[in-house]
């Protein structure tokens, strides 16, 4: 007895020094990782019609997924980004143009309308006499912002090559994960040490949050964010796909919306005398960006379990913070999983009910 007993000291302890060293080893490579989990999950759907097709040739039809993957959502991003960048640093060179000339007409040039002069001159001298140069602040929030941004940019650069790596081992991920999915699931199922039921209960309930997030909340936002800069491109407004990408972002999170963008800039666009511009961007926004939502998303979604507002801003925005863009993906499906878990604690430790009998 006494022999058994250290035997599982041993092995316990054992198995707790091979967790933390093989965590060690996969922890420069979990962002990837759980990347591939996510989208492995997202297109499972599509990789169980491809082995239709390809008469149950699991390898095919697992690469044609991680092919599609690279076609639908890769190479547009990298495009996306290129864009994104070319932009930035034309921003960048007009602000930094503005600061050396310490003017901000030629960035906010409806700022040379009459009424809004008057109004600037008498909040500024009450600012003024506050001590508050306007001008000075604001020019130096400019150039902070500025550098900021390129420190951001630079640091982007430098992170290429990571990048590309973090890519092809999600797609290596994604690879193994959809041909080998039944053994894998099987042997993650047999590891939990929990009844069936609740072993369904979290893989459909996470199969669930998971669709809902990408299919409901960031393909609407990427919609989103495709229309609101389709209409500054349109319209000829500047940086039409760093305004988009920032619609697509702000669509993303609850509470906020594309309209935080779209609505200041159809009063800009008023404001100079653009009527038909901001007439034309205020209609767009209000009957194709904003409704979209309401049209797209009950198709996307269709009943699954959501999570909740809060719940869905934090883990966008802490995901977003600890793993950077990826995190978009990764923030909700790890709250998704705590709550879960959480769920199942609370189920597990209600006292069973006892039937009376009549």
């Amino acid at each position: 007895m006494e022999n058994k007993k250290l035997n599982n000291i041993f092995v316990s302890l054992a198995i707790g020094v091979t967790v933390y060293l093989n965590y060690l080893i996969l922890k420069p490579f979990l962002s990837p990782i759980l990347l591939g989990v996510i989208f492995s999950i997202v297109f499972y759907p599509v990789y169980i019609k491809l082995l239709k097709f390809t008469k149950g040739k699991k390898g095919i039809a697992s690469l044609v997924v991680c092919l599609l993957v690279t076609i639908i959502i890769i190479i547009p991003l990298i495009f996306l980004t290129g864009s994104i960048v070319s932009e930035i640093i034309s921003l960048y060179e007009r602000i930094d143009a503005a600061v050396q000339a310490g003017s901000y007409k030629d960035l906010l040039p409806f700022l040379d309308d009459k009424t809004l002069q008057n109004l600037y001159q008498k909040v500024n001298r009450y600012l003024m006499a506050l001590q508050m140069d306007t001008k000075n602040i604001f020019l130096n929030t400019l150039k902070e912002s500025s550098y900021f941004g390129i420190s951001m940019l630079t640091g982007s650069i430098k992170n290429l090559s990571l990048f590309i790596v973090n890519l092809f081992l999600m797609l290596f991920t994604m690879y193994y994960l959809l041909k080998d999915s039944n053994m894998i699931a099987a042997e993650v199922k047999g590891l939990i040490p929990l009844p069936e039921h609740q072993k369904e209960r979290i893989f459909s309930r996470l199969k669930d949050i998971i669709y809902a997030t990408i299919y409901g909340t960031l393909i609407c936002g990427a919609i989103q964010g495709f229309l609101g800069g389709l209409a500054f491109w349109v319209l000829g407004l500047t940086s039409p796909v760093l305004w988009g990408v920032i619609m697509g972002l702000l669509a993303v999170f609850p509470v906020f919306g594309a309209f935080f963008i779209w609505l200041p800039a159809s009063v800009i666009l008023l404001i100079q005398g653009n009527y038909i511009s901001a007439i034309t961007l205020l209609l767009w926004g209000v009957f194709i960006i904003s409704l979209i939502d309401n049209l797209i998303w009950p198709l996307l979604v269709s009943g699954r379990a959501m999570l909740h507002p809060l719940a869905t801003f934090f883990s966008f925005l802490g995901g977003i913070i600890v793993f950077g863009p990826i995190g978009l993906f990764i923030g909700p499906f790890v709250f998704a999983l705590f709550l879960i878990l959480l769920d199942i604690v609370k189920e597990i430790n209600q006292p069973e009910r006892i039937p009376t009998g009549t």
